[in-house]
């Protein structure tokens, strides 16, 4: 039967399993970074993305620019249906029995009213409504576009960042390596 390991063997074993397994993340870690950097060229302000930011912004703009006279248009309908009225006859009338003729209906005033149909009908409130709706679209259209020139901005900012961050996670990467080797060292020392 082997003899108990020692506390010094046990914690230089200890160090090997660590320092190996710091190796190894160190490994992940430098994939990882290196994947990072290599976004960073897609993000320079004259590349494909930067272009196709500016297009998709020009282009939510230009649908935004042509709903409005879509919109005016629709406002302006409403309001004339809202105008237009049209006569409207009520008649009052009463019943009369007279014997021997029977029930007679006699009219016993008449007025002369105006109704607004379309609004009657719910047509104006549709119409409106719709307006309404491409106004909104309107809105939300303009909010987007903003969103992206904001972004395509803020382009160079981030693509510094990601940089940074490959740079800074490589450095990990290397300072993670050297203490996991430096750990397997000391931990064969301890435990040879």
């Amino acid at each position: 039967m082997p003899p108990a390991p020692t506390p010094q063997r046990r914690l230089g074993l200890a160090l090997i399993a660590n320092g190996k397994q710091e190796i190894l993340v160190s490994k992940n870690l430098d994939a990882a970074a290196t994947s990072l950097g290599q976004i960073a060229p897609r993000l320079k302000q004259d590349g494909r993305i930067a272009t196709s930011m500016s297009d998709i912004e020009d282009g939510t703009r230009s649908v935004r620019d042509l709903l409005k006279p879509v919109a005016q248009m629709l406002h302006f309908v409403a309001n004339k249906l809202d105008q237009i009225k049209v006569p409207h006859l009520d008649i009052a009338t009463r019943r009369i029995n007279i014997p021997v003729v029977g029930r007679v209906r006699v009219v016993t005033g008449v007025s002369i009213n105006q109704k607004r149909p379309f609004r009657d009908l719910g047509v104006v409130g549709a119409i409106s409504d719709t307006a309404d709706d491409v106004d909104n679209i309107r809105k939300a259209l303009k909010a987007i576009a903003n969103g992206i020139r904001d972004v395509h901005t803020d382009l160079p900012t981030i693509r510094a960042n990601i940089v940074n961050g490959s740079k800074s996670g490589k450095r990990a990467a290397a300072n993670l390596n050297r203490a996991g080797t430096r750990m397997v060292a000391a931990g064969h020392i301890l435990a040879p």
